[in-house]
């Protein structure tokens, strides 16, 4: 996995838009994935020096604010099958998913 792939991955899993804009100013986002990629790059061996890293952690996350993964829209809910303790909540994923990927 490419390291732009990794932040928007991780972008996708723990922010949306509005939690980016109310609860996160964009220089703590922006801390949380530079420790995400040099994480990624010290694991698949990738070279990048610190101006690099930030340049790409800027790109990231101003390409999330502008997809339509950060509003919710054309997600897939596959990942989200089984999470959750409650057995509704549980059922509601499943049915979300299915629900997405064939109507």
């Amino acid at each position: 996995m490419k390291l732009t792939d990794r932040l928007q991955q991780y972008l996708r899993d723990n922010f949306d838009k509005q939690s980016l804009q109310d609860q996160l100013s964009y220089d703590n986002v922006a801390s949380v994935l530079l420790d995400v990629a040099k994480k990624h790059c010290m694991s698949t061996g990738e070279q990048h020096n610190e101006e690099e890293l930030h340049t790409i952690v800027k790109q990231a996350i101003d390409n999330y604010m502008n997809s339509d993964a950060a509003n919710g829209q054309g997600q897939d809910k596959a990942h989200n099958l089984g999470k959750g303790h409650n057995p509704n909540e549980q059922f509601q994923n499943i049915a979300a998913s299915v629900y997405t990927k064939y109507y």
